[in-house]
């Protein structure tokens, strides 16, 4: 599932960067090959780079389908010629560019120089970028009806096709592989950080009283648990998601992190293990994260059919407030409920103001 995922993620992001944008305020910079060059103001790319583009016609039309795309620095200067479908930066020196080729449209990662690093594939070519978007060291490339690897910057093999029997990008830009029943998470250099198995392994660090998140993963899935200063399991290595938000409470979560289905379930439990709030009340619980910890109150939801219910809660699942359409925590840990058309002030404790 998080790989169906990581890969819409990414076609959205090109979407967003190819297809949306029609600032006012484009600009021509160049010439290139008898046609006019413009920069698209209103599409910024990562690196400071920024999208230009040219046509047949020399139309100052960001939209127009017979674009052909480029990139140009931060002052103005073109880096990538305006002659592919898309152009995008996978790096400060590496850009992703694709082209129409026998009907399909066909990627390559290139240098400013326009040195091919990884030919003209149909496939994927996706950077894995470092952390706030920094300079990326590694490239993941998944060729169509082929196994997927990795390459450096300068497009040295560093992980096989085939190394892995499953190697993907997650949905938080992480580089991780499956083969014979663990699973490996890679750092941002493509080196192996954490392996997980059958096992379950700490994950972070343990709360004050010795409360620790354990991981595991049996059957291709990722499950967490919690055990005790003892290490012995509180909470059995069996959901999804789980947040320790005091030292005498935990919420464990079976479902996506990117929807509320109706069978998504939420259990409370004490730091005994104790059930204080059963699966079936809620489908999520959300409480707000503060420097000092956790908020006091959050909120719990249902979802029946298309419709979801809220409620301000309290750390033992109790319903503070009447049931609401919306309910948003605000950073002072009130709220602003919605009911109907009317909208309401809660305080911390769920209370009409």
């Amino acid at each position: 599932m998080k790989r169906l995922i990581s890969l819409v993620i990414f076609a959205v992001i090109l979407v967003m960067v190819f297809t949306g944008c029609t600032g006012e305020s484009e600009t021509q910079v160049k010439t290139y090959e008898g046609k006019n060059v413009y920069i698209d103001e209103a599409t910024e790319l990562h690196f400071d780079y920024k999208r230009c583009y040219s046509n047949a016609e020399n139309l100052e039309d960001p939209a127009e389908e017979s674009n052909l795309s480029g990139v140009v620095d931060s002052k103005g200067e073109i880096v990538i010629p305006p002659k592919y479908e898309s152009a995008v930066p996978a790096g400060k020196n590496l850009f992703v560019v694709a082209e129409e080729k026998d009907g399909k449209t066909v990627s390559a990662l290139i240098d400013k120089s326009g040195k091919k690093i990884v030919p003209f594939t149909d496939g994927q070519i996706v950077a894995v970028y470092g952390e706030n978007y920094s300079d990326s060291k590694i490239v993941f490339v998944k060729p169509v009806n082929e196994k997927e690897y990795v390459v450096d910057a300068s497009g040295k093999v560093i992980i096989n096709p085939g190394e892995y029997e499953e190697l993907y990008i997650t949905p938080n830009a992480e580089l991780e592989g499956i083969k014979d029943g663990t699973l490996f998470i890679f750092d941002r250099n493509g080196n192996i950080k954490k392996k997980i198995g059958a096992e379950p392994i700490a994950d972070g660090e343990a709360t004050e009283s010795g409360l620790q998140l354990v991981v595991n993963f049996v059957d291709g899935r990722t499950n967490y648990g919690v055990v005790n200063a003892e290490k012995t399991a509180v909470v059995p290595p069996e959901y999804d998601r789980i947040t320790i938000i005091a030292e005498n409470r935990i919420i464990a979560r079976k479902g996506s992190d990117d929807s509320v289905e109706e069978d998504d379930i939420i259990v409370f439990f004490d730091g005994d293990g104790k059930v204080v709030c059963p699966a079936g009340v809620y489908n999520n619980a959300y409480f707000r994260k503060t420097e000092s910890g956790y908020s006091q109150s959050g909120t719990g939801l249902t979802v029946a059919g298309e419709k979801i219910t809220k409620w301000v809660i309290d750390q033992n699942g109790n319903k503070l407030s009447q049931a609401y359409d919306e309910i948003i925590i605000k950073d002072d840990g009130t709220f602003t409920a919605r009911s109907g058309d009317k909208t309401f002030a809660l305080d911390s404790n769920g209370k009409v103001v």
